[in-house]
Formats: C-alpha cells, sequence, structure tokens
C-alpha cells in the first residue's frame, strides 16, 4: 500500500490534538509517521493570526530592535516584530499556551477543520486555472497594456 504525503483530515485532527496539549513538532511528526518538516510546514502554513492588541502594551512598538534605536515607528528596515521562542522553534502555535492571556505578542492558532478547507480550496483552485471570456479577457488586456512599459505582451491588436 503506498503511503500518502497529503495530510488528511484526521492527522490534521491528531496534529491540533497533540498541539492542545503542548506537544513539539517533532512528537507530532513521530506520532504520525511524517517528517518534522512536514509538520512544520503544516502547521506554519495553515496557522490562524491573531495580532497582538497595541492599546495593552507596554510600549507601542513590538520591535525586537526598539531598545536600541527608541524611535521605532514599526515602519524602518530593521523592523522586525518580537518573536515567542517556544511558539516558533517548538511547538509552532499558541494552542492552550500557559501564558496565553498575559502575552503580548502576535498569536498563531492551528485549527484542523480550517486548515483542511483551506488546503481542499488551494486543490480545487490550482485545477481549474482562470476562466475568462474573450470580452473580459479584452477588457483585461486594455487595463493591464497601458502599464506595461515595454509593451512586449501587448503585441496583440486588442479592439
Amino acid at each position: 500500500m503506498k503511503k500518502s504525503n497529503k495530510l488528511s483530515l484526521s492527522q490534521r485532527l491528531k496534529i491540533e490534538e497533540m498541539l492542545n496539549q503542548r506537544h513539539r513538532k517533532f512528537e507530532i511528526a513521530i506520532e504520525l509517521d511524517k517528517s518534522s518538516s512536514t509538520i512544520a510546514r503544516e502547521i506554519n502554513k495553515h496557522r490562524i493570526l491573531k495580532q497582538h492588541n497595541v492599546f495593552n502594551t507596554d510600549n507601542n512598538y513590538n520591535c525586537k530592535y526598539f531598545i536600541n534605536c527608541k524611535v521605532c515607528t514599526g515602519k524602518c528596515k530593521i523592523y522586525q516584530p518580537i518573536s515567542c521562542k517556544d511558539r516558533d522553534r517548538n511547538i509552532g502555535a499558541c494552542n492552550n499556551c500557559p501564558k496565553l492571556k498575559s502575552c503580548k505578542l502576535d498569536k498563531y492558532f492551528y485549527i484542523a477543520e480550517k486548515a483542511q478547507k483551506n488546503y481542499e480550496y488551494t486543490l480545487r483552485d490550482s485545477r481549474q486555472g482562470v476562466n475568462l471570456n474573450t470580452s473580459e479577457l479584452i477588457e483585461l488586456a486594455h487595463i493591464i497594456c497601458p502599464l506595461i512599459k515595454k509593451r512586449t505582451i501587448c503585441l496583440y491588436n486588442f479592439k
């Protein structure tokens, strides 16, 4: 029997359950007989961001370089948000974290049903392609062609 390289809903539910129990990515990988990188990619790709509340933070800037520059606007070239080592390195999500209520960082949650729906949508969408009729194509070309400096794409005379 061929081993599937895609994750099923039951495997995603197992990932969510083990994240709720605060298991690390490599432990989940061993349980599901998958590689650690597969589990890490799954969690990172399908986790849901809940941004921190800027009104409840001690400083308004969550930049790891804020201590050095003290004038951070959050838009500078070196801006990097402070990351949670437990979340990013070990677990991958904030599911059932004991510090959840007091944490002032961005939070990521892995929800199996949403991950499965997202995966199915991507699978369906990638196989459908672009559906344009001729009039829609011409309309799109009239919008895009003037914006392109080198009109190599616009060699066709759309009327």
